[in-house]
């Protein structure tokens, strides 16, 4: 993997971030952010969803509140498990004029 588009690194951006990638394609993505403004605001905005979620919900090991009404708990994980059968669900994506960054 020479050059890297914008959308390519959204699709592994979950593996980047993880460490979950070859040494080798760890570095394409690393020359991408240092070239492209763009993904680096979205690799920020994308760490802070994460952080602002885990804060709202306290560790990831606790049930879940009982407080939380069980239709809003039962949507939010039918989101995750099943997010191309569900339309509303607000899936990140790559802006679609993104190509290749110069």
């Amino acid at each position: 993997m020479n050059d890297l588009t914008c959308r390519e690194f959204v699709e592994f951006l979950d593996d980047y971030r993880t460490g979950a990638i070859a040494p080798e394609r760890r570095a394409t993505f690393e020359r991408h952010l240092s070239n492209c403004r763009h993904c680096r605001d979205y690799l920020r905005t994308y760490e802070d969803s994460i952080r602002m979620g885990r804060a709202a919900i306290g560790a990831e090991d606790q049930p879940i509140p009982d407080e939380l009404p069980k239709a809003l708990s039962s949507a939010i994980l039918n989101a995750i498990r099943f997010p191309a059968t569900n339309p509303e669900s607000p899936t990140p994506r790559p802006r679609p004029d993104a190509g290749r960054c110069s």
